[in-house]
């Protein structure tokens, strides 16, 4: 049976809210829905995994799209979007159900920002078990730095618990304080000590009730 690759979408981050003033609110300036490659047998990895999207899937059509892998040690792919709104991308992930960030960066934006799971499953889009309970900014912008915090909810049925809070990269961006656990329908704050212009990533793994993992993008407006 041939199967497509499809990017499933954790829709938790779509709906985070931003609290801190440091933080941006991304708009929905890619369509999700668009990011289906053509169909292909079931690959070996590691290996490319294919990003095609059609004409009008980036709006505005300008910028750039930047694939970040969620993961320590994890590489940027970066791609122009094309004047149709259209873009294309081969992403080296390590391993089936690698979680990658995916941004659209224009001038006046952020625009969307979103965490995808590259898999090969039929034709369906599916939710973590926690989407929409756990809320965190998805964006911070760091043009000027400094302390940051970020807050996190736990609207949430149970007691949330995460591990380490970290940065992936080299941008001298660190965590300073972040909570272990926060009960049902209570929050914390994150603290961020930031670079001036840095370009990186968060990394908030959750431990319990399920084992998942939220990511905030962190780079200077253009």
């Amino acid at each position: 049976m041939r199967l497509r690759k499809v990017l499933l979408v954790l829709l938790s981050l779509v709906a985070g809210a931003c609290v801190a003033t440091d933080t941006g609110n991304p708009s929905a300036s890619v369509n999700l829905d668009a990011l289906l490659p053509p169909q292909v047998g079931v690959a070996s990895f590691p290996d490319p995994f294919v990003v095609e999207a059609a004409a009008g899937t980036a709006n505005p059509a300008e910028g750039e799209i930047v694939f970040r892998i969620a993961a320590p040690g994890g590489e940027d792919v970066r791609v122009n979007v094309e004047a149709d709104g259209r873009f294309a991308a081969a992403i080296p992930i390590a391993e089936m159900g690698s979680l990658v960030q995916l941004e659209h960066r224009y001038v006046g934006g952020p625009g969307e920002v979103a965490l995808l799971t590259m898999t090969y499953e039929e034709d369906v889009r599916v939710a973590a078990e926690l989407a929409g309970c756990i809320q965190i900014p998805r964006y911070i912008d760091s043009t000027e730095g400094g302390i940051v915090e970020l807050q996190i909810e736990n609207t949430c049925s149970e007691e949330v618990r995460f591990g380490a809070a970290r940065v992936r990269g080299e941008s001298g961006a660190r965590v300073d304080d972040a909570p272990t656990a926060l009960p049902a329908g209570e929050s914390g704050r994150i603290t961020l000590n930031l670079q001036a212009g840095a370009d990186d990533i968060l990394l908030i793994p959750i431990a319990a009730p399920q084992v998942d993992q939220r990511v905030v993008s962190i780079y200077p407006a253009l």
